[in-house]
């Protein structure tokens, strides 16, 4: 793992008490890919995870569910008329 450098000591209202805002001198560590659009910082790919939670999941599980049943109902209706 790479060593962060140290941010500026100052911090945000509303912000974690260990994150600190980064220095005008530091923000030549960030850089993007213009073809993957991935984040890296020093050198090193930005993990960055979206992952739903429990509840999300059963939420968007139940709508993909009832989408394919109501289009499915479509078709039947559409075939059997």
């Amino acid at each position: 793992m790479v060593d962060m450098p140290k941010g500026t000591g100052k911090i945000r209202q509303g912000w974690p008490e260990n994150v600190q805002i980064i220095s005008l001198e530091q923000m030549d560590l960030i850089g993007i890919d213009p073809k993957t659009r991935e984040l890296y910082w020093d050198g090193q790919k930005l993990k960055i995870a979206s992952k739903l939670a429990w509840p999300e999941r059963m939420l968007a599980a139940i709508a993909t569910a009832s989408s394919f049943i109501i289009a499915l109902m479509a078709i039947l209706n559409f075939v059997y008329k």
